[in-house]
């Protein structure tokens, strides 16, 4: 299914995005080689029966009208079109799931067989899908699918880019939101710490108006967030990137590709002649929420970039985190993991001749 995905995405058929779309699949029985050179005799535009009727399913489908929403044995669920529709639905049920992509709650259906009572769904919303980009930031909307978001990433923050791509497969990338990684709250999400060190600021909107939620106070709790209940996310706004500043996010999994993390680091490091001006440090895995790492942060700044300084930033984490232990790690080996991150930011950027170069990694 993942080759099926991949013959008809239109991409060009190279090993590398041949192994963008295996990513994950764990084959112990005849190895990859064979998987991959048979990917390499695929059309790239393919005009078989699937695409066919595709074809004729959409044409047929074009001018009927969606409903708004659809009840079945004691359950609802909502499509609205429009943000102003979103709004009024969700002040009239605040209780009620919001649904990006599914790729989380989808699991309390299918997995836990949760009935959720009311449902509204975000997908057909098109204020939550646009990107807009001015000279100095871009928005994001809160529904953009993280497939969407991918070459923005490529451009501007490539290590935070990296990171996308392992939150799962293309399938999962193309359904999966970054308003719905934000909102989750989980203590082990992939952006939340990203987002942190980009001081990114998130939208909230009701039907009572709009304000700004530094990301340093959005994350209150364990899975809890600073919206009010009548308050959706409609946007993430990202500064531009800084010049002299290096963006690097390390994540640490008991697989490479689609697990989810035990630690997750990330880093905007201002460094100019030498010595740390500025840094933002946050992590994943650590505690109770996605958080910044104020003691490193003070560590690093106003000292040289070297060895040393990285070693002692690592050490303050100490001071940061206490972190718990689970089946994925140990609050030991997290502690341990999240030192030699900072660590290794200095060994990937630290003997660059230029900060050009560092970005570009």
């Amino acid at each position: 299914m993942a080759l099926f995905a991949f013959h008809h995405s239109g991409d060009p058929v190279e090993t590398e995005k041949i192994h963008d779309a295996l990513a994950g699949n764990l084959c112990r029985c005849t190895g990859y080689r064979p998987i991959v050179d048979a990917a390499l005799t695929l059309d790239q535009n393919p005009s078989d029966r699937f695409a066919r009727e595709a074809e004729a399913k959409t044409a047929s489908i074009q001018g009927l009208a969606l409903s708004d929403s659809y009840d079945f044995d004691h359950e609802t669920f909502h499509a609205p079109q429009s943000l102003d529709a979103l709004l009024r639905l969700r002040a009239a049920y605040p209780d009620a799931y919001l649904l990006g992509g599914g790729t989380d709650l989808g699991i309390l259906a299918s997995k836990d067989r949760k009935r959720f009572g009311r449902v509204i769904w975000t997908a057909l919303v098109p204020e939550l899908a646009r990107i807009e980009r001015t000279e100095t930031q871009i928005t994001i909307g809160a529904a953009v699918t993280y497939t969407a978001a991918l070459p923005l990433f490529d451009e501007l923050y490539p290590s935070f880019a990296n990171i996308i791509r392992r939150i799962g497969s293309r399938q999962i990338r193309n359904l999966g939101t970054l308003g719905g990684n934000v909102c989750n709250a989980s203590p082990i999400g992939d952006m939340p710490p990203c987002l942190l060190v980009l001081e990114a600021t998130f939208i909230a909107r009701s039907v009572g108006g709009v304000r700004e939620i530094p990301a340093d106070a959005f994350f209150v709790g364990y899975r809890k967030t600073a919206l009010a209940e009548d308050e959706i996310l409609e946007a993430i706004r990202i500064p531009m990137p800084q010049p002299d500043t290096i963006y690097q996010a390390h994540k640490v999994s008991k697989r490479f590709d689609q697990d989810i993390s035990a630690v997750i680091g990330a880093f905007a490091l201002t460094i100019r002649n030498g010595t740390v001006e500025k840094a933002r440090v946050a992590f994943g895995g650590m505690a109770a929420t996605p958080a910044r790492a104020i003691k490193c942060e003070a560590t690093l700044e106003g000292a040289p970039w070297n060895a040393a300084t990285a070693d002692s930033a690592g050490a303050a984490l100490n001071s940061d985190f206490s972190p718990i232990s689970d089946f994925r790690a140990s609050g030991d080996y997290r502690r341990r993991i999240a030192a030699n991150l900072v660590r290794r930011v200095f060994e990937e950027t630290g003997n660059s001749t230029t900060l050009t170069d560092v970005m570009a990694l």
